[in-house]
């Protein structure tokens, strides 16, 4: 396997373990699920990584692998598409995304919501700069 495969698995499955960990302590995150019996499924075509989440009365548990008939499936068509997008590099993905889920624009759109909470918690929320080590 190539680093970048390696990667963007490592990106996907922090991704889902992210949000399965604030789901549980985030009052904001529990208000946009408390409802919900979805899964959702993010996977690189054609052979690449994958991974879902399967969010039920309030939790998000997160799976590797597949599953069958997702709400909302969030497919990248490469593995170099996936590493720019899971990297801020790119949003084109986004497009694809959107196309693909039209379906379910509501849910979708609260899904984006879902990835911006764990953005918010995988990003570095304090910075330190002028810092002077030792005497």
């Amino acid at each position: 396997m190539g680093k970048k495969i390696i990667s963007v698995e490592i990106l996907i499955y922090t991704l889902c373990n992210t949000l399965s960990e604030i789901a549980k302590v985030d009052e904001r995150l529990l208000g946009i699920i408390e409802n919900w019996d979805k899964r959702i499924l993010f996977k690189v075509e054609p052979d690449g990584p994958s991974a879902y989440l399967q969010i039920e009365k309030g939790r998000i548990i997160f799976y590797k692998g597949e599953t069958s008939n997702p709400i909302i499936k969030i497919t990248f068509s490469s593995v170099d598409e996936a590493y720019k997008f899971l990297l801020r590099r790119s949003v084109l993905p986004l497009f694809g995304i959107l196309l693909k889920n039209i379906r379910h624009p509501v849910l979708l759109l609260q899904t984006f919501r879902l990835l911006l909470f764990a953005g918010e918690y995988l990003r570095p929320s304090v910075s330190v700069s002028n810092v002077k080590l030792g005497g």
